[in-house]
């Protein structure tokens, strides 16, 4: 996993996210710009711990991506915020913290 190196500029490629999880978090910023106003929140397990990667989204894609996650069997949970996209969540506690303040 990347990590930072006091002010050195860390430019390692990031692990890859590999979603294993059948549940499906998207937050949507209302009063975002809709070109970035949806986050596709995926979990992944490396080695003892959870993190999280979010994918943007515009509002158009967003509407296909949910559609095709639900058609492939994918339970989808959409928490609607005024301004996040939920970029801030990196890891499955943070995840979990953002759904019990909602």
């Amino acid at each position: 996993m990347p990590e930072g190196r006091a002010n050195a500029l860390n430019l390692e490629a990031p692990e890859a996210i590999l979603h294993t999880s059948n549940e499906l978090t998207v937050v949507t910023g209302r009063l975002l710009p809709p070109w970035m106003n949806s986050g596709l929140v995926l979990l992944s397990k490396a080695s003892s711990s959870v993190y999280a990667g979010v994918v943007l989204l515009t509002s158009w894609q967003r509407d296909a991506a949910l559609r095709a996650a639900r058609e492939a069997g994918f339970a989808v949970t959409v928490y609607r915020t005024w301004f996040s996209a939920g970029g801030a969540i990196g890891s499955a506690a943070e995840l979990e913290r953002f759904k019990r303040n909602r």
